[in-house]
């Protein structure tokens, strides 16, 4: 389908399934002060300041419009639908993934309410990403949970504060098929709502944890009882100890990634560490305090280990670690 005549700078070229892929899409009406206001993807290079310049593509077509915006970035798409009402009405089938960073809630006005309008055209998310919003609290992420919960399965937050428990709690409850659970630096979480993740969603196969302070052993017993299909957990700076490491090392077997740094773990761990964890690729013990060259000894002959990170270990633990791991 070739392109309508009648404005010069609409380029002349036919649409193919090629040259859709290729081609750099950038909407009509952008000029030079628009610049600092572009986000660029893999696809494209797409102006945020482009809700009146969009007649372009209503009349190129929205089958030709949907199988450009396949190549383009979900959250790209979700800006898209911040400053276009078209859009909104065109192509909510599209996006997937809704992510959010403080800066870019700064520019929609860091009203925290459009959040759940944001979402509601959309019913195909599978993954909700915010990091950095220090004001985003339990009632807005509730009913974010609620509007996209049919097909959700991942949830990252980063430095969320003013997150608590009872997000957690409201998300296990509706949520069972998730399966990435992310709430580095989120301090108001505690034992109480990832026990109910842990008896909920069963089939969790990522949980990071990072520096989450009130997290301790009881949470881990319970993701060893009902979580046995764990592939990753970072669990940096929580309360376990040795007790706890142990119980996710005889029943989640199938671990690819742990890191435990700066817990309050030791040389009894470490063991059964190597002795349980049979497909284990990464482990990151840096500043743990009761761990010596001992463990070192002991993961030295592991040889499917791919990566370990282990600083605050004495010079000999690491000159015999960087024989066969990047360190």
């Amino acid at each position: 389908m070739e392109q309508p005549k009648g404005d010069e700078n609409v380029h002349k070229q036919t649409f193919t399934d090629d040259t859709i892929i290729k081609t750099q899409i950038t909407p009509l009406g952008c000029t030079s002060d628009d610049a600092s206001d572009t986000t660029s993807t893999s696809s494209g290079t797409f102006c945020h300041n482009t809700s009146e310049h969009l007649g372009v593509f209503e009349t190129v077509g929205l089958d030709v419009l949907r199988h450009i915006l396949q190549y383009v970035d979900d959250r790209m798409l979700v800006r898209c639908k911040i400053i276009s009402r078209w859009f909104n009405r065109t192509c909510p089938a599209l996006v997937k993934v809704v992510g959010l960073s403080s800066k870019e809630l700064r520019r929609i006005g860091d009203d925290l309410s459009l959040l759940v309008s944001i979402m509601k055209p959309y019913d195909n998310i599978t993954e909700v990403s915010f990091k950095g919003l220090k004001r985003l609290g339990d009632v807005h992420l509730k009913s974010v949970f609620d509007t996209v919960r049919v097909n959700l399965t991942s949830v990252k937050l980063w430095l969320c504060p003013s997150i608590t428990d009872d997000s957690i709690l409201h998300l296990a409850s509706i949520c069972p098929n998730l399966r990435t659970l992310h709430l580095n630096y989120c301090n108001g979480i505690t034992n109480n709502s990832i026990c109910n993740i842990a008896t909920s969603c069963q089939n969790l196969r990522s949980l990071h944890l990072a520096e989450c302070r009130e997290v301790s052993d009881v949470s881990l017993i319970s993701l060893s009882k009902n979580c046995a299909r764990l592939h990753e957990l970072r669990l940096t700076k929580t309360r376990i100890t040795d007790s706890g490491l142990i119980e996710i090392t005889r029943h989640c077997t199938r671990l690819q990634f742990l890191d435990v740094a700066g817990c309050d773990i030791s040389d009894i761990s470490i063991q059964h560490v190597e002795l349980n964890s049979k497909h284990l690729k990464y482990l990151e013990i840096s500043g743990c305090q009761f761990v010596t060259t001992r463990s070192i000894c002991i993961l030295r002959s592991s040889r499917r280990l791919q990566g370990l990170k282990l600083y605050y270990i004495t010079d000999r633990g690491l000159n015999m670690a960087s024989k066969n791991w990047v360190v």
